[in-house]
Formats: structure tokens, C-alpha cells, sequence
């Protein structure tokens, strides 16, 4: 495992099921880890400056002046402001708290760490699942063991996925606030007949429409004809309205905990390998 982001942790304390309302929260609760970042620094070309990354159980936004970050610790809802060091120099309990306080919070807050927050707002330019957290309801303390079993998906995924980054031409590994999956961009340095760059995409979601579990998935672009799909060890093929493999966290937890790392990592190598044959 890499050693930035530590050995796995054995996951499925907590049902599929009991996971969706956290999920649906914390979705939430990142846009305000990634707006800071998204309203004060320039537009790049790959919408980079909204992005998050995984540091040591939190989703942290790209750096402001002065290096500060706002990032979100998932298992204890809390909101951080860190300084260029990486501690914490102030922090804010979303339990109990609307968004809109939080983002109060943080215009309060970012100007006394040194932050020119001049244009600060907490719009992003997509919409997210309907939640109450965004209809005024404040964010709840509830299903802390469901919170904690997220931060350990993510940090598993953190895990396999930072090695594919180090690599090979690819992206950082990136939470991106829109979708909250965890993901790396695989460049296949070709080109496709329309001109379009081939890539692979390989990543975990935390739940979405498609599945409302955690999954990883490993999606080529162009996306390749659903005809000729190899056959794959584990996980399934997903055809539509996207393309890609997919495995459940139902499909990786099945068994014995100690080899949910080994099953992950050889339905990622496997994934790859055959994206890669399809798009060759």
C-alpha cells in the first residue's frame, strides 16, 4: 500500500443501505471544503481549482494565499481552516449548523487566516441531489459509525488509487465536489479518429444514481461498443447512459475481510488491462 495513505482498513460495519443519508450529507458538506477554492482562485482549464484531495481522513480544497486550505474531516463533520503547515488554526462543528452559517463561518474567518476572500461565495456551478441540508435543515450529528465507515472507503481508495497516479502519465487523484468520487485520469497518449484524447478513468463513488452504494469503477473514453466487452474476474460491466466496470462494495465485501485489498486491487488491474485492449 502507499505509504501516504496507509495499509487498508477492513470495511462493512455498517449496511449499504445505512450509508446513503451520511453519504447524501457529507456530499453537502464538501461543497463548502471546495467553494473557497472555486470563487477566489483563476479558472484552469481542467476546472482544477475546485478540486479536492484526500489527506489523512479529510477532503482538502486546493490552497488559497498564503497556502491556507479549507478541507472537511469526514468522520467527525467538522469544517477546517488550515494553515501551510497542515494544522488546523481554526475549526467549525457543521453538526447543529445550516450551510448557510457555514458559509457565514468561513467569510468570517478566511480574512483572519490571511485569506484575501474578496469574491467569496459558496456557488458551484452544478446542482446537487435534493437533501434538506440545502433547503435551510441544519447538518446532523447522527450515524457517526456510518461517517466513520465512509472515511475508511475513501481512505482504502486513497490507498490503490495514489499508486496509479505515481505511476504513469495520469492525473493527481482527485475528490471531484460535483459526483464526490475519488478518481485518476489515465492518459493513453493517443488519439482517437475524431481527435478525441483517450483516457481511462479510474475511481470509487460514494453512491450515486447508478448504484447507491459505494463502487469502484474503472470508465474509458471514448466510451468503446457494449458488443465488445471482454469478460472480467469480478464486478460487472455497466452499459448505459456511461461505460465501465464496476465493483459494488456488496461484491467486495463478500468474504473474508482480510482479503477485501487483494479482491480491489485485482478487479482494478483487471479493469484497466481490458480498457486498455478495447481502446488499443
Amino acid at each position: 500500500m502507499n505509504e501516504a495513505t496507509g495499509p487498508w482498513l477492513p470495511q462493512g460495519s455498517v449496511a449499504p443501505r445505512d450509508l446513503v443519508e451520511p453519504r447524501l450529507q457529507l456530499h453537502h458538506a464538501g461543497q463548502l471544503a471546495a467553494c473557497p477554492a472555486h470563487s477566489l482562485l483563476p479558472k484552469r482549464p481542467d476546472d482544477g481549482q475546485m478540486a479536492l484531495s484526500w489527506e489523512s481522513g479529510s477532503l482538502v480544497g486546493e490552497p488559497l494565499s498564503r497556502g491556507i486550505q479549507v478541507g472537511l474531516n469526514l468522520e467527525s463533520l467538522v469544517l477546517e481552516i488550515h494553515d501551510p503547515q497542515g494544522d488546523a488554526s481554526t475549526s467549525l462543528p457543521l453538526a447543529g449548523k445550516t450551510f448557510d452559517e457555514a458559509l457565514a463561518w468561513l467569510a468570517l474567518n478566511l480574512p483572519q487566516c490571511g485569506v484575501d476572500a474578496t469574491g467569496f461565495n459558496g456557488r458551484m456551478p452544478y446542482d446537487l441531489p435534493q437533501h434538506p441540508v440545502r433547503e435551510g435543515q441544519p447538518f446532523s450529528a447522527s450515524a457517526p459509525e456510518a461517517r466513520r465507515e465512509l472515511a475508511r472507503i475513501y481512505h482504502n481508495a486513497a490507498s490503490l488509487l495514489a499508486p496509479l497516479a505515481d505511476s504513469r502519465d495520469a492525473s493527481p487523484l482527485r475528490c471531484w465536489p460535483h459526483h464526490f468520487d475519488l478518481a485518476v485520469l489515465l492518459s493513453l497518449d493517443r488519439e482517437g479518429v475524431d481527435g478525441t484524447d483517450r483516457a481511462i478513468s479510474v475511481g470509487l463513488s460514494p453512491g450515486d444514481e447508478a448504484y447507491p452504494e459505494p463502487y469502484y469503477y474503472v470508465s474509458p473514453w471514448p466510451y468503446p461498443s457494449t458488443e465488445s466487452l471482454p469478460p472480467l474476474p469480478s464486478g460487472h460491466w455497466h452499459l448505459s447512459p456511461w461505460v465501465g466496470a464496476v465493483l459494488t462494495n456488496s461484491e467486495l465485501q463478500t468474504g473474508l475481510k482480510e482479503a477485501q485489498a487483494h479482491r480491489a486491487q485485482v478487479f482494478l488491474t483487471a479493469a484497466v488491462a481490458a480498457c486498455e485492449a478495447l481502446m488499443a
